[in-house]
């Protein structure tokens, strides 16, 4: 299933970016081989445990995140400036917050929300 979403760093009036990003959803069974590849525990109410350091984690699921993202439409409030594809997006630090919220995102799934539309 493929789906829009408006990243957390592109809500809200404080956000310093806006748009969306098309991405391919994961079934269950690939959120928890992910979070086995990354090290993470999941308990048996299929929540992944988030406690403690895991950067090396988060590096994964960055990895793996790669492969759900179809289509990039972020632009930069203050200059303008516009991320239109996923190595963009991988390599601008600025961007990291939006990277980290997808890959966040891969691991917990994705709910429908206000920020969601399929």
């Amino acid at each position: 299933m493929e789906i829009t979403i408006v990243p957390e760093p592109c809500v809200g009036e404080e956000a310093k970016f806006e748009g969306d990003v098309v991405v391919t959803l994961p079934t269950y069974p690939q959120r928890i081989r992910y979070a086995k590849q990354c090290g993470l525990k999941v308990g048996s109410d299929g929540k992944v445990d988030v406690n403690g350091d895991h950067l090396e984690a988060l590096a994964v699921l960055a990895d793996l995140t790669k492969g759900h993202i179809q289509k990039v439409n972020i632009k930069k409030k203050d200059s303008g400036e516009v991320i239109d594809s996923v190595e963009l997006l991988y390599v601008d630090s600025d961007c990291d917050p939006i990277v980290t919220d997808l890959a966040l995102k891969l691991t917990h799934g994705f709910k429908p929300t206000k920020n969601l539309s399929a």
